[in-house]
């Protein structure tokens, strides 16, 4: 998968808030927590979730630009959603190709 986009989802909570993002979604997605990381993927493209201590890492993977368009809005929207009172925000940013 050749197209990659990053986002930081600012949060007290990581692993709470990679936890409630995958169990929202594994009714529709593949995806999988453990040991403070995990996936989501589906439709062509994958998101890689990582516990960090400033927050919760998000890297989207993709061959083509709708692929990525997609699990980037399905994450963001399901993030925003479960977030609350935290009040989460999902900003992605399309990484240079390697």
């Amino acid at each position: 998968m050749s197209l990659h986009a990053q986002a930081l989802v600012v949060t007290a909570d990581p692993s709470g808030c990679g936890e409630r993002l995958v169990r929202e979604l594994r009714a529709t997605y593949e995806t999988e927590w453990a040991a403070e990381a995990g996936h989501v993927t589906g439709a062509g493209a994958t998101c890689e979730l990582h516990s960090w201590p400033d927050g919760l890492r998000l890297d989207a993977f993709a061959d083509t630009d709708a692929a990525l368009r997609g699990i980037e809005d399905v994450v963001k929207r399901t993030i925003e959603h479960i977030g609350a009172p935290e009040r989460l925000h999902v900003d992605w940013y399309r990484r240079p190709a390697s």
